[in-house]
Formats: structure tokens, sequence, C-alpha cells
């Protein structure tokens, strides 16, 4: 049985568009807000890992290939909410087009920091790897190859 490959990337493609936001509070300015940060296409991921490896001796980036920090800091497509208002953090300064979430970012605590980290490696390091180790346990040991990809395609792992 040939193994369909678009069914798969279909699959694939419906469950990485699934992934809804994560939303962080943080202070900001004696506020509490809401930073939303959604979830970005693989593509779009590498490209910001590849712009901004691992620093050598920062603990959080030792067991992975990017600065963890950096990628936060200069992660894309991030709002802010106060109630019902939501910022897309974009201004025009002389007629050029500004994002805001740097500045933003670096105004914040450690800790608000910290948890907007975990968040983006929620998102993108860790749910993944679980989703593939709960998908590993599913499955008989003896599974052949043919019987895995119908069982994938079927959502069942």
């Amino acid at each position: 049985m040939a193994i369909d490959i678009d069914a798969l990337i279909a699959e694939q493609k419906k469950y990485l568009e699934s992934i809804e936001p994560v939303d962080v509070p943080v202070m900001l300015g004696g506020v509490l807000v809401t930073v939303r940060i959604p979830f970005v296409m693989p593509p779009v991921f590498t490209e910001l890992t590849d712009k901004y490896p691992a620093v050598p001796g920062v603990a959080a980036d030792m067991s992975l290939w990017f600065s963890l920090t950096n990628v936060t800091r200069n992660y894309p497509d991030i709002s802010l909410i106060v109630g019902d208002d939501e910022d897309d953090l974009l201004v025009v300064r002389d007629k050029a087009v500004f994002y805001r979430w740097t500045e933003i970012y670096d105004s914040l605590s450690d800790e608000d920091k910290s948890n907007l980290r975990a968040a983006v490696w929620g998102m993108h390091i860790w749910e993944p790897a679980q989703k593939a180790k709960a998908a590993a346990k599913a499955l008989p040991k003896d599974l052949p190859l043919s019987d895995l990809v119908d069982a994938a395609v079927a959502g069942v792992v």
C-alpha cells in the first residue's frame, strides 16, 4: 500500500492551523495586561531560530539550538489586550510602520519575561514533543508501517 503523503500533509496543516494563541498576563505601567502570543508556522519559527542562535553559557539555551530570550523578544504578531481592547503593536512613525513588541518586552519584569519565554517554548517545543510521545505510546510495538500511516491519517495517533 502506498503512503498517502498528501493526506499526511493535509492533516499536519490542519493540526498546525488549529493551535490557539497563548495569553500571558503581565504588568505593564502598573496595569495588568494580556500578551497574546500567536502560534507561528514552522518556517517562520525556523527563520527566527536561525536568526537567533543559542547563546553560549545561557542556561535556557543549553538544551535548545536557539536563544529563547531573543526569539521571544523578536516574536512576530504579538498583541496586547486590556479589557475589550486589543492592540497589534504597530505604529506609524515618519511614514514607516514600527512593531513595538521589543520595546514592551524590554520594559517587563524578569518574571514576566520568563513566563513569556515559557509560552513560546511550550507552543513550539514542549507541546509537539508531548504529542509525539503520546502517539508513540498508543501504537503496538510491532505495527507495520502501512498501518501506522493509516492510523495517523485517521487521527488515531
